[in-house]
């Protein structure tokens, strides 16, 4: 049987990447996008467009997944800059969910993009799991307030998915991308101390997990997407330099990310050990779950 999907972000970064998946498997895919024209050079024709929520696709749809959201780290977190961030992520996700119940014929589930920003920034070498309280900092808040609005969908009778993502590796976009061109020149180095925790996954594990939330019809509720064995920022860095075959040896103070990015220092700076504790109980098998193996792979 065909699966039938309606994808919010699927230029993005992991879109792009998870259309591709979905397309080879045969699924149907609309895409709502801003630009038709550049999504169809992205996606491929055979991906239908829409750019408006209200041109909802014909027939029944087995999911929607909504990866939406302006880039949080591009630019400085201004009071306008966060309503931006806000109405791209809490907005748009009340706005799919308004729609979907004007439909006489509702999805089965939607798979919600969410963040690992979900939790506190603390040095807990415990781990947190979907069951770990939320924080309480700008992100955490704003996480929050975006999966209440998903959860909204389930009293509509959806299954409803969040996927709180953590740092998603791949050389060709994401935050990687960014860190290469200092390490590629021998520049690259630990950021403060270096003692913070990365909790990552790689790209191609990020799609299957989607793949396998939009799959499964047992599943619901959070899922942390990221790799079962995070990293310190100091083991991250020595890995990285390795893969490229270069050193690094200079240490970033945390001082100067502070004033070079104010409050969105602590996406680099705070400490987030977070384990994807439902997925390996609901049996999800990491193709890369070591760090060693996803640089090897990438690079």
């Amino acid at each position: 049987m065909t699966t039938s999907l309606l994808i919010l972000g699927a230029t993005g970064f992991i879109g792009r990447r998870l259309v591709a998946r979905l397309q080879s498997s045969g699924a149907q895919i609309t895409a709502l996008v801003r630009n038709q024209e550049e999504a169809t050079k992205i996606l491929g024709p055979q991906v239908a467009l829409i750019d408006d929520l209200h041109d909802w696709p014909e027939g029944p749809l087995d999911a929607v997944i909504n990866l939406a959201g302006a880039p949080i780290a591009d630019k400085s977190w201004t009071e306008a800059r966060k309503t931006v961030l806000r109405g791209s992520r809490v907005g748009l996700t009340q706005r799919l969910v308004e729609v979907i119940k004007e439909q006489e014929t509702k999805p089965k589930a939607l798979i919600q993009g969410s963040a690992i920003g979900f939790y506190p920034f603390e040095d807990d070498d415990q781990g947190m799991s979907e069951s770990s309280a939320p924080g309480g900092g700008y992100l955490a808040k704003l996480c929050q307030a975006w999966e209440a609005e998903a959860l909204a969908a389930q009293d509509l009778g959806l299954r409803v998915c969040l996927a709180r993502t953590g740092l998603v590796l791949e050389s060709s976009g994401g935050a990687l991308a960014k860190m290469l061109p200092p390490f590629k020149f021998g520049l690259g180095g630990p950021l403060g101390t270096g003692r913070q925790w990365m909790s990552w996954i790689h790209l191609e594990d990020h799609v299957s997990a989607l793949i396998r939330l939009v799959s499964d019809p047992e599943l619901s509720g959070p899922f942390n997407l990221c790799a079962p064995y995070p990293v310190r920022n100091q083991e991250f860095t020595r890995a990285l330099g390795r893969a490229l075959g270069r050193s690094t040896p200079f240490r970033v103070p945390s001082w100067g990310l502070k004033i070079a990015l104010g409050e969105r220092a602590q996406l680099l700076l705070g400490s987030q050990k977070v384990l994807p504790r439902r997925l390996e109980e609901a049996g999800f098998v990491f193709k890369y779950p070591r760090l060693e193996e996803a640089f090897n792979h990438i690079f």
